[in-house]
């Protein structure tokens, strides 16, 4: 049974487009958008290797944001924890760093986001609305000052948050300078309960 509070966003990509389903306890509707496979593919490939040679990507986003946000953007509700269910190359993607078109800002600033293997998984776990109790942030046992700057900027974007702990992650002493919508993707460890939250079947 879906939890009140949720709504499940499920893709399918297949060869020549790409199917989603949106579904609350009172909302199904599906949405098919022709757009290849391939391409779809293609650009989380790209995202993901420009976000490890630390190159920009927000076009990139916005671009992906136009092809599995968009079409189902009007039935959305803020109120609601957003579940995720990716298919294929999509459980590679960071989707709350993904833009929104005509927004400047990235999806896990309106919703709070839960990535889900599969339906099924989700609704035999706890489901539900997410917490959001402490945030922990990893880097670089010799970070620099931007690592930090950016650690204690979480408390802007989480302001419900209580706790903040900063743990090694390596010796290196080379910050890693993505963009801050994905490390926090990466660096979140308890989901949210705010609206400002942020792998094949």
């Amino acid at each position: 049974r879906i939890p009140k509070d949720t709504q499940i966003l499920e893709y399918a990509l297949l060869k020549d487009r790409i199917l989603m389903w949106l579904v609350t306890d009172k909302l199904f509707t599906v949405r098919s958008i022709a757009v290849p496979r391939a391409e779809i593919e293609s650009k989380v490939q790209t995202v993901l290797q420009k976000v490890r040679e630390e190159e920009a990507v927000d076009l990139l986003l916005m671009d992906l944001g136009k092809s599995l946000i968009e079409p189902i953007t009007e039935f959305l509700d803020p109120n609601r924890s957003l579940t995720i269910i990716p298919d294929r190359a999509l459980h590679g993607l960071p989707f709350g760093a993904l833009r929104q078109p005509g927004k400047q800002h990235y999806l896990i600033q309106d919703f709070a986001i839960v990535v889900s293997p599969s339906l099924t998984h989700f609704l035999s776990s706890s489901g539900g609305q997410p917490r959001r109790d402490a945030i922990v942030g990893f880097g670089s046992q010799n970070g620099g000052s931007s690592e930090f700057q950016e650690l204690a900027a979480l408390s802007d974007i989480y302001p419900k948050a209580t706790k903040f702990t900063f743990a090694p992650l390596s010796t290196s002493s080379t910050p890693i300078n993505t963009p801050s919508a994905l490390r926090l993707t990466a660096m979140e460890t308890t989901p949210a309960t705010n609206r400002i939250a942020p792998t094949a079947r």
